[in-house]
């Protein structure tokens, strides 16, 4: 449990009845974790959500149940990270919003990510979510230098994975090896929309 009174310039996570939450944090792992979540905003309250994180955030062998909203939501504005890696962790019905959602906005990079593995063992699940299972979404000139997502299974969900990018981000992928079954809508996206001048 987070002390009362955390050290100068070090920002503490909370604990709130409906989420995990962070903002402004480095390096931050999540493993082993169960997080389950039967009440809530199903338009705000998710299971993870972490926000401005500089570093790395590792998510591994964890089960994120039922959140209101995203099951994992990485948000980032203005802020860099160095790495993002997530394995054998499954994240299931999520009733208002996607499974996992990655965005990058304004000025922020992310240097590398691995959703999966070359392993099939170090593959995640994304099931039963009433959005996607997976969503990476880039704006602004949000910037994904390296991202690979494979071995994953994405099962059940109105979409399997959706990668997406608005005004001048950009992003690199790899996105190979994963299976889709029974989305109600499209198994595997890429998304580019363009500026247009008024």
């Amino acid at each position: 449990r987070p002390s009362a009174v955390p050290p100068p310039a070090t920002p503490t996570p909370r604990r709130d009845p409906h989420h995990v939450h962070s903002t402004g944090l480095r390096n931050v792992t999540v493993n082993n974790c169960n997080i389950s979540d039967a009440a809530g905003n199903s338009s705000v309250d998710g299971g993870v959500n972490l926000r401005n994180t500089s570093g790395t955030i590792a998510i591994t062998a964890s089960s994120i149940t039922g959140s209101r909203h995203h099951g994992v939501s990485i948000d980032n504005l203005n802020t860099n990270m160095a790495g993002l890696t997530m394995t054998s962790t499954t994240i299931s019905g999520s009733v208002g919003g996607d499974g996992m959602l990655v965005q990058l906005r304004g000025t922020s990079v992310l240097t590398s990510g691995t959703i999966g593995g070359a392993a099939a063992a170090n593959g995640n699940t994304f099931a039963n979510n009433i959005s996607t299972g997976l969503q990476v979404a880039g704006a602004d000139t949000g910037n994904v230098l390296a991202l690979t997502v494979k071995n994953n299974a994405a099962n059940n969900n109105n979409a399997g994975m959706d990668f997406d990018l608005s005004q001048a981000a950009s992003m690199s992928l790899d996105v190979e090896s994963n299976s889709f079954n029974n989305q109600q809508s499209s198994a595997l996206n890429f998304f580019a929309g363009t500026t247009t001048g008024g």
